[in-house]
């Protein structure tokens, strides 16, 4: 539940971008796929709410693609189309990463 909280306090504060980031980046590989569905659902609330600030979680997205839950993979993948389409990323070059990465 707490980690589903840290886009609220990135939209407070920008300053706290490297405080999440270590936090979210401790529960990449956890065992437990609910844990892992919240850390990229928090990713994708990032991306909505701060696309710039959301770059920071590009290489755990890309973990996430190889992820065995077809749930954190598609978040993965609407994250990435969520920073496309903010413009912070190029299309091309996410699919390159997927096509490696698939």
């Amino acid at each position: 539940v707490t980690i589903r909280l840290y886009a609220h306090l990135l939209q407070d504060s920008r300053r706290l971008l490297d405080r999440v980031n270590d936090s979210l980046l401790g529960y990449i590989n956890d065992a437990d796929e609910e844990i892992r569905v919240a850390v990229v659902m928090t990713i994708s609330d990032m991306c909505l709410i701060d696309s710039d600030a959301a770059t920071e979680f590009v290489g755990p997205l890309q973990i996430f693609l190889r992820d065995d839950s077809y749930i954190v993979q598609a978040l993965a993948i609407k994250s990435l189309h969520l920073l496309c389409a903010s413009g912070v990323m190029q299309y091309d070059l996410v699919i390159k990463a997927l096509s490696k990465r698939l």
